[in-house]
């Protein structure tokens, strides 16, 4: 059976002075674009089995916001400091451990490492602004994640 690996940057961060990076907030742009992205994938029918977030505050943020806008409050989500600064082959890993029940996966990160991921699994490069989402579709497992092992079926930009 197919699964659905929903790759998502952070929406829009402020950047008061003087704030460490890890605790930039989301700007007000981020706040209004967020939602929006929640209420694409949720009108796809795409609603997360599980969350895989960097810990970030502009992230942590963020999911809250697109998890609002899905009517999903409850789902579940795993905050992972890993996630503030992994690397593609870090984030395929962290997939590839995904429970074979989890059938829809949102992984909610930085750049350059979302696009990144969007190329080296699909062999195509994406731009990927704030608050984008890519949607792939993995044929077979999450442990048979790879690269070249997935398609780019959507990709939404604010």
């Amino acid at each position: 059976m197919a699964k659905s690996l929903l790759l998502m940057r952070h929406s829009k961060a402020a950047s008061p002075q003087g704030t460490p990076d890890h605790e930039r907030p989301l700007a007000d742009r981020g706040t209004r674009d967020a939602p929006g992205a929640g209420r694409w994938i949720a009108a796809r029918g795409l609603l997360p089995d599980l969350v895989l977030a960097s810990d970030s505050l502009r992230t942590r943020q963020t999911t809250e916001l697109v998890l609002q806008a899905m009517a999903a409050p409850d789902a579940e989500v795993r905050y992972l400091p890993e996630l503030y600064s992994t690397g593609v082959h870090q984030l395929l890993h962290l997939v590839a451990e995904t429970s074979p029940e989890v059938g829809t996966l949102l992984v909610v990160g930085h750049e350059p490492t979302m696009s990144s991921t969007v190329q080296v699994l699909c062999g195509s490069p994406v731009s990927f602004p704030t608050s984008a989402v890519a949607v792939l579709r993995i044929d077979g497992g999450w442990a048979d994640t790879a690269a070249a092992s997935a398609r780019l079926d959507a990709l939404y930009t604010p």
